[in-house]
């Protein structure tokens, strides 16, 4: 079972993600800005996160640089509909483990969580 902490301004989107975790025995934690998301990621740390690259108040860029600044080992995903080479090459560079287009694909979800959890990182 993974704790999956799932961060878009999207209520429908997450609701369905949260559903679809849930209905196969994750636990989805969800937040709509990111700021909240990272008080829930220092609260209680996830297995991995989902975040949406573009939210208003802060960007996931930046909230991906306080995510991993707080837990460096934290495994993130970047979720969105814009694949700018230049934002993805600098996700990327901060940590960001990939990419998952939008509308979110909940096969290519199910794909990664073995994948995450079997290899932590080290």
């Amino acid at each position: 079972m993974a704790r999956v902490l799932i961060v878009d301004d999207e209520p429908d989107l997450l609701e369905f993600l949260r559903e679809e975790l849930t209905s196969i025995g994750h636990q989805a934690d969800l937040a709509s800005r990111a700021r909240e998301a990272i008080a829930k990621a220092q609260a209680t740390p996830p297995d991995m996160v989902l975040l949406d690259l573009h939210m208003p108040e802060m960007d996931g860029i930046d909230a991906l640089k306080r995510l991993r600044a707080n837990n460096p080992g934290l495994p993130v995903f970047l979720m969105t509909a814009v694949r700018d080479p230049e934002v993805l090459a600098q996700a990327a560079s901060l940590g960001a483990r990939g990419v998952l287009s939008k509308p979110v694909e909940i096969k290519a979800l199910l794909a990664l969580l073995p994948k995450v959890l079997d290899n932590p990182p080290t």
